[in-house]
């Protein structure tokens, strides 16, 4: 119905264990429809999904990837989330250095929270992303503040990051692209957005190592 009043229509699909199997069926499902955008969002492991259990592991998240290389469609596919999954992280690290600067984009941010897109709640709170909604990240309100000041002066937490001084970030040297990955997930883990994003690999193993 959006479509045949002329909005733009794309999809999103939550990758879970218990629907990683489907991912090609929902690509043909897309093409049965004319979407021309299909985004794959690795389940995040906050609110709901975490009470639940809901995460999926590399293994799966593998499959996935591998499942979408194979085919051939129309659609464009877009895999959120999945980066530190890849089996070849520092060749796809290559890759896309290549294509930022062949599109001569500088300055590339993997989190766009607070530097090209903030969420409302539906009690008009504002936050970063999705992730972001609690008290922690919390910005003001639609329905009572001036959203153009909080733009301007907000978001602080996000923009202020800094993956020069995160360690061991400092010293990848996927780092300039990486940036330290999602700095919610490394609140989540390790209390401060200022600390590395726990999916790492690198930092996974760290994590193992000390337990």
């Amino acid at each position: 119905m959006l479509k045949e009043i002329g909005i733009a229509v794309s999809l999103s699909y939550t990758v879970m264990p218990d629907n990683a199997y489907y991912v090609v069926d929902m690509v043909r499902l897309a093409e049965k429809l004319g979407i021309p955008v299909l985004t794959f969002i690795r389940v995040q492991e906050f609110g709901g999904a975490r009470e639940n259990g809901l995460s999926l592991n590399n293994e799966l998240a593998r499959m996935v990837i591998n499942e979408l290389l194979r085919i051939r469609t129309s659609v464009k596919l877009v895999l959120n989330g999945f980066r530190f999954s890849l089996s070849d992280l520092y060749n796809a690290y290559r890759k896309s250095k290549e294509r930022l600067n062949a599109l001569k984009i500088i300055n590339y941010s993997t989190c766009p929270a607070g530097r090209s897109r903030f969420v409302i709640d539906s009690d008009g709170s504002i936050y970063g992303c999705e992730l972001t909604m609690s008290r922690e990240f919390y910005e003001g309100n639609a329905l009572r503040d001036d959203l153009k000041g909080i733009w301007r002066d907000g978001f602080r937490s996000f923009r202020g990051r800094n993956y020069e001084v995160i360690k061991p970030c400092n010293t990848c040297p996927m780092a300039d692209l990486c940036r330290a990955g999602c700095p919610v997930r490394a609140f989540a883990v390790f209390g401060s957005v200022n600390s590395p994003d726990p999916y790492c690999p690198v930092i996974k193993e760290l994590i193992n190592k000390s337990r």
